[in-house]
């Protein structure tokens, strides 16, 4: 790996633009990672990850012989030990996968995730960004983008209130509350900074 290789890690709470960030990084020339993307391939095509995930919470996460993922959200989002056995089983295999298309990947790169510390992505990153946005514009941004019921939406913020405290780990943080323009704005004084 290049020594002079920027690999930004992008973190934050839902709703609150990484993705967003991420894909300006993208036009910007940086190889995109979504970590959510690996992990939901990682599902289709990790035999011995959907094998350690039948036997963690039965043939009931199955559709036509798939993982559905959202009868797994449902049963992981129900009970804090199935949430915690899922991150101890999917996090060091997201880890292993985000490392190798690390190594293949020659030139500047992005990753997108929400759980960058708890997956031990940070590690792998030469800066971490958190995009940070009050609650209130993240509650009317999911409303609009997903059709969701405000108490849903709290009820999701309250579940991340642990990536939030990851704000103080990170080396920037960029405040999307304003403009797309401001935002960019930041973004590219942000890179000049780094290049440095």
């Amino acid at each position: 790996m290049k020594q002079n290789k920027l690999i930004i890690g992008i973190t934050g709470l839902v709703g609150s633009g990484k993705s967003l960030v991420s894909k300006y990084l993208e036009t910007l020339g940086f190889y995109y990672i979504n970590v959510d993307a690996v992990y939901h391939e990682m599902l289709i095509s990790d035999i011995s990850l959907k094998k350690q995930l039948i036997e963690a919470f039965g043939t009931k996460i199955l559709n036509n012989d798939m993982i559905d993922r959202n009868v797994l959200r449902n049963i992981v989002l129900s009970n804090d030990n199935n949430f915690e056995l899922l991150n101890k089983i999917t996090h060091p295999k997201i880890y292993i996968k985000v490392s190798e298309l690390i190594k293949s990947i020659d030139g500047n790169i992005v990753i997108e995730a929400a759980i960058l510390f708890q997956t031990g992505l940070n590690k792998l990153c030469t800066h971490v960004w958190y995009i940070d946005s009050q609650k209130e514009i993240i509650i009317e941004r999911i409303k609009q983008r997903n059709n969701l019921e405000e108490r849903i939406i709290r009820s999701l913020l309250k579940k991340q209130e642990y990536i939030e405290q990851t704000k103080f780990y990170c080396d920037v943080i960029i405040k999307n509350d304003n403009s797309i323009e401001n935002l960019y704005a930041q973004i590219n004084l942000t890179l000049m900074k780094e290049a440095e």
